[in-house]
Parts: C-alpha cells; sequence; structure tokens
C-alpha cells in the first residue's frame, strides 16, 4: 500500500487552516481512493476514513498554521 500511495502522493499535501472549523474531513482524493479500496475488498474504507489514515500517515498535513507542529518532520 505504501507503493500505491507514494505514487499516487509523491510529496504530502499542506493545508493551510485558520482555525479547526476549516479542516476538512474528506477531498476528491480521500474519495476516489475510498471508492478503489471498496473495490478491492476494504468494506470500512469511506472518504472520512481515508482522509484520516492519509493525515495519519502524513501525507495530508492538516495542522492549524500556528501549530508549532506545522512544518516539523521526523
Amino acid at each position: 500500500m505504501c507503493t500505491v500511495l507514494t505514487t499516487l502522493i509523491p510529496q504530502p499535501i499542506v493545508n493551510h487552516p485558520q482555525q479547526f472549523t476549516n479542516i476538512p474531513t474528506q477531498n476528491r482524493l480521500s474519495r476516489n481512493l475510498a471508492k478503489e479500496f471498496k473495490e478491492i475488498g476494504f468494506q470500512f474504507m469511506g472518504p472520512v476514513t481515508t482522509y484520516s489514515f492519509l493525515e495519519a500517515v502524513g501525507l495530508i498535513n492538516d495542522h492549524i498554521e500556528d501549530c508549532p507542529f506545522k512544518y516539523t518532520t521526523t
């Protein structure tokens, strides 16, 4: 899965929310990936779960602009 995701998303997507209400729960990419995941047998990977997964693995950065972790890499 890592190879597939890094092929589709070669660089992390960095969003610039100013407050928590500006953070999306899904986007076009997560909707498309969720559809593909369901086609290959994932039953509980909807667009919101997929978006959260992409955030968790560092492929989407939705930290608030003034968060000290916004631009750190580990």
